[in-house]
């Protein structure tokens, strides 16, 4: 069954996870809280990772989060998430509203697998505080202040390939209407918009919606 979230939580924190197992037998080092949908799911998706640790970690709708990845990254319905496509994304440093540094992983999804990897238990340990996109080989899931947050309990010998650390954009970087309604005058579309302005897919079509009220569109 899927849980839905009633408001997604902006600043997520431990304080905010129900833990699912604080270990087991067999993962005894690893903390796992079950994703909380904010929204409803994509009817018929699967292979959606990516989808939900965006959603995650960024506090943003489930729709909001499938639009961008579907839009950005050459991602066919039902089906996983290009590496390089996603790669390339999150690599933007602002997405959905948040900010994204990379802290692990080469220059490229390519150069993924020369660069420092670490078993998931050892990322965890090292960062206990913040909020986390973490990608391994096909499979993307949130870290939430050393928590796990994923649909499925990940063991913690899997190998990280890549991570990027998400905060809350700058204000200066967020919800600018000047300069959204600047660039949908300028052709780019809402998706690239609410990328380059830090604002959600829905708020940059709302404003595209506006304008063509107004006949400027």
């Amino acid at each position: 069954m899927t849980r839905t979230a009633t408001h997604p939580a902006q600043q997520l924190t431990r304080a905010d996870l129900t833990l699912t197992s604080t270990g087991s037998a067999r993962n005894p080092d690893v903390m796992w809280a079950r994703t909380v949908y904010h929204g409803a799911q994509e009817p018929g998706e699967s292979s959606d990772c990516a989808i939900r640790a965006l959603m995650t970690v960024t506090g943003s709708t489930y729709a909001d989060a499938y639009r961008l990845i579907m839009d950005r990254t050459g991602r066919t319905p039902g089906k996983g998430t290009p590496g390089v496509g996603l790669w390339q994304l999150l690599d933007q440093g602002t997405v959905l509203g948040c900010r994204f540094e990379r802290i692990m992983g080469g220059a490229s999804v390519y150069a993924r697998l020369r660069t420092g990897r670490k078993q998931l238990r050892t990322f965890l340990k090292a960062h206990p505080k913040g909020r986390f996109y973490c990608w391994m080989a096909s499979h993307a899931f949130a870290v939430v202040d050393g928590v796990l947050v994923d649909t499925w309990h990940v063991p913690g010998g899997s190998l990280v390939f890549g991570a990027w650390k998400v905060t809350d954009a700058a204000p200066a970087a967020t919800h600018h209407p000047a300069q959204l309604k600047a660039l949908l005058l300028g052709g780019m579309t809402t998706t690239d918009a609410a990328t380059a302005c830090g604002v959600t897919v829905d708020r940059a079509q709302r404003a595209a919606d506006q304008l063509s009220a107004l006949g400027l569109l």
